[in-house]
């Protein structure tokens, strides 16, 4: 018996099951049924359902390691951000690292400004992520079971 794969319609969410051959014309994980309704494909694998708004822990703060400097540098970077003005961006120690610092902003605006201000550019649209106690917790356990992994997720509140 050849493998089938599960869709489900768009139009009223029942489970459709297609061939291999069917499965490889998705585009972007869709494909179109005979009778011309989109069905998106279903996998297996363990999916969180968008839920209610959770309430999210920890600061819109963005720290970068990218930014960040040698201890030795300190002092440079220091006099360069008071001339300037920056309000909102300070060097905090990296923790895993003391002898390196990292930018910490407080604001996306005040990032973006220190960003342009050292040459730089921001290309990856991350920054400030807040993840709510059972997101961290959920993250654990998958990587858990993914990956072995035998570390804690902890916060910095």
């Amino acid at each position: 018996m050849a493998k089938k794969y599960k869709f489900r319609r768009e139009d009223n969410g029942k489970i459709v099951w297609v061939s291999f051959e069917r499965m490889m014309q998705q585009q972007g994980g869709y494909i179109t049924l005979d009778d011309g309704v989109a069905a998106r494909r279903v996998h297996d694998e363990h999916r969180i359902r968008s839920r209610a708004k959770e309430k999210r822990y920890g600061t819109r703060d963005i720290v970068s390691d990218s930014l960040g400097f040698a201890q030795h540098q300190f002092e440079d970077f220091e006099q360069d951000r008071v001339a300037h003005g920056f309000t909102g961006v300070e060097f905090v120690r990296d923790p895993q690292v003391p002898e390196f610092y990292q930018v910490k902003c407080s604001s996306r605006n005040a990032f973006n400004r220190y960003v342009k201000h050292r040459g730089m550019v921001q290309k990856s649209g991350i920054g400030g992520v807040i993840l709510s106690e059972d997101e961290l917790r959920r993250a654990e356990q998958f990587a858990k079971e993914r990956f072995g992994c035998k570390t804690t997720i902890t916060t910095s509140d």
